[in-house]
């Protein structure tokens, strides 16, 4: 596995050999074209493992709010989104003329 910080490199390897790269939207559509081909990962079975490493006896504030922003993040990110229903009397007024 080769790690790459421009998508102009992607080219490069994937034209010298055979292999994927994972992009972004807006990276791959700069390289879709005659010899590559971009398709989007929409595909819902789809997940990413996601872990963090960090030594416990770190006294740094930096790598503490690091893992507390990222733990924070993640957990919002993964949780199914809350449903939100409409409060106060205008939305009352319209689930009426729905009705």
């Amino acid at each position: 596995m080769d790690h790459i910080l421009y998508a102009d490199e992607a080219e490069h390897m994937l034209t010298a050999a055979p292999g994927v790269a994972f992009l972004t939207m807006a990276n791959a559509m700069r390289l879709n074209g005659g010899r590559l081909v971009a398709r989007p990962l929409d595909e819902e079975t789809l997940c990413l493992d996601e872990w963090l490493a960090a030594r416990a006896d770190d006294s740094s504030k930096v790598v503490s709010e690091f893992v507390r922003a990222f733990v924070t993040k993640s957990k919002t990110v993964l949780q199914p989104p809350q449903m939100t229903l409409p409060i106060g009397a205008r939305a009352a007024l319209t689930q009426c003329a729905r009705n």
